[in-house]
C-alpha cells in the first residue's frame, strides 16, 4: 500500500513538472526504487539535452516540502527516486499489523498439491525447490482469501515402493541409532537395487509383489504401507523443519 501511495505521489509531481500524462515511471532496478525516463521524451520538444532536463526536474521536485523522505537525483538522463529509512520503517510496521495484506474470504475452493516425492528416500534439492514454491503459493492463496487444502500425493503402489518393501523383507540392514527414517529407507532402496543388478531374477519377485498389492492382498498391502509410512515419517520431519505443512 505504501509503495503504491508513493508511486502515485511521484507520478503526480512528475506530471506537474513536465505537463506530460505519461511520465514513464518504472522500477529503478539496482540504482533506485523508481526511475523516470521522461527526459528523453521531452528532449525533442524542448531541444535540450536529456540530462539537463532530468537535472532541472529533479531539482524542482527535491525542493518541494511535501516530498518528504524520498531522495531524488538525476543520473544522466534518468530521474531516480530512492525511499528513505522512515518510509521503509513504516512499511515494515504496517506489514507486522494483524491481517496485513489480507483479502475478504472467497467462495472458490483451491486444492494445491506440492512436493509429493516418492517414498523411497529423503527429499533432495529438487523436491525442496517444489516445496518452497508450493508452500509459498499456499500462503499467497490463503492470504488472498481462498479456502485452500494443501495436499501431498503419496505414491504407495509404485515399483520403487515394491523394491523398498522387498529390501526390508530380504536384506539384513539395521537402522542405525539416530538415523532418520527416510535416510534408512534410502539405504535399503539403494542396496536392493544393487542386489537386483547382480541377480536379475529378483525382478520377478518385485513384479509379483506389485501384482499382489494391485490384487489387494492384505499381507502385501501391509508391507507396502509399512515401507511408505517409515519413509514419510522422515520426510515429515524435513518438511516441519522448513515450516511447510500439508492438510493431507
Amino acid at each position: 500500500m505504501m509503495f503504491q501511495e508513493k508511486y502515485q505521489q511521484i507520478e503526480r509531481m512528475l506530471r506537474a513538472c513536465t505537463g506530460e500524462e505519461d511520465v514513464l515511471l518504472t522500477a529503478g532496478g539496482d540504482h533506485a526504487d523508481l526511475a523516470s525516463t521522461v527526459a528523453f521524451k521531452l528532449a525533442k520538444q524542448q531541444r535540450k539535452a536529456p540530462h539537463l532536463i532530468a537535472g532541472d526536474i529533479a531539482e524542482r521536485i527535491a525542493a518541494d516540502p511535501d516530498f518528504g523522505d524520498i531522495q531524488v537525483e538525476a543520473t544522466g538522463p534518468y530521474i531516480n527516486f530512492r525511499f528513505g529509512p522512515s518510509l521503509l520503517g513504516r512499511a515494515v510496521r504496517e506489514a507486522l499489523e494483524p491481517g496485513y495484506g489480507g483479502h475478504p474470504r472467497r467462495s472458490e475452493r483451491v486444492v494445491l498439491e506440492h512436493t509429493s516425492a516418492n517414498p523411497n528416500g529423503p527429499l533432495h534439492v529438487g523436491h525442496i525447490r517444489n516445496t518452497v514454491i508450493g508452500d509459498s503459493l499456499v500462503r499467497v492463496f490463503r492470504k488472498a482469501g481462498y479456502p485452500l487444502e494443501a495436499q501431498y500425493y503419496i505414491n504407495d503402489m509404485g515399483r520403487q515402493v515394491a523394491i523398498v518393501a522387498w529390501g526390508l523383507d530380504h536384506l539384513d540392514i539395521t537402522r542405525e541409532e539416530g538415523e532418520k527414517e527416510d535416510h534408512y529407507v534410502a539405504r535399503v532402496y539403494v542396496t536392493a537395487n544393487r542386489e537386483i543388478q547382480e541377480d536379475p531374477g529378483i525382478t520377478d519377485e518385485i513384479d509379483h509383489l506389485m501384482q499382489e498389492v494391485e490384487r489387494g492382498d492384505p499381507g502385501t498391502s501391509k508391507k507396502f504401507r509399512a515401507a511408505v509410512s517409515l519413509c514419510i515419517s522422515g520426510i515429515k520431519t524435513t518438511l516441519a523443519a522448513l515450516n511447510a505443512h500439508h492438510d493431507r
